[in-house]
């Protein structure tokens, strides 16, 4: 993981925080505006793991919606095989009718 310093914003001079903060930590940083600068703090576990359950929701939607499509595609090739087999043969059942009505 990348380690990085965060920083404020305040002024012209920006120090940098006293702790490292690491890209795609856990806890996310929030930054908050204040009469004094901003402030930093770390997002509470639960919004993370709100934030997780959401992602991993919208991950398993993608995952059905991408399923049914397929399922949907193989029945549609499946019907269109069977549709292509009947055909072939009621072309040969009028094929040999209309044989047997000439030599009849």
């Amino acid at each position: 993981m990348e380690n990085t310093m965060a920083s404020a914003p305040s002024g012209k001079n920006r120090e940098p925080a006293p702790f490292p903060v690491e890209a795609g930590s856990p806890h996310p940083l929030r930054a908050t505006p204040s009469p004094w600068g901003v402030n930093f703090s770390l997002a509470s576990l639960s919004d993370v793991k709100h934030a997780a359950n959401e992602e991993d929701i919208a991950a398993m939607t993608a995952d059905l919606a991408r399923m049914k499509a397929e399922h949907a595609k193989a029945r549609a090739d499946h019907k269109a095989k069977q549709l292509e087999k009947i055909n072939q043969l009621d072309k040969k059942i009028r094929q040999h009718l209309h044989k047997t009505k000439r030599t009849a």
